[in-house]
């Protein structure tokens, strides 16, 4: 099934088909696409470092030039850093290493 990541200003959403729409607070869906797609883990990596680079870039700029602005990305992508890093070292890995043990088909 096709996939497309949409940058929002709660951070990463992945459209999902025709109509489902998936966070990466949501690691048994994570899972699915990353079974039936294989560049989206280092797609969806990039797209939030990209955002979060962005969004930082931001933040400097306006502190530059004596502006008070926050981003309005930079708290969703860096949540989303976080919740990425804690899926791939924790529900990605455990099932991996389910998969070479055999507990998967």
């Amino acid at each position: 099934m096709a996939y497309e990541i949409i940058k929002t200003f709660n951070g990463p959403l992945i459209k999902y088909g025709e109509t489902q729409y998936v966070t990466v607070q949501e690691p048994h869906l994570l899972i699915e696409i990353a079974e039936t797609n294989f560049g989206f883990m280092p797609e969806l990596k990039a797209h939030i470092i990209d955002n979060l680079r962005t969004s930082v870039d931001e933040l400097c700029e306006a502190f530059e030039d004596g502006l008070s602005h926050m981003s309005p990305t930079l708290n969703a992508y860096m949540n989303a850093a976080f919740m990425f890093n804690n899926f791939m070292n924790g529900p990605w890995a455990n099932y991996q290493r389910a998969k070479l043990e055999g507990g998967f088909k």
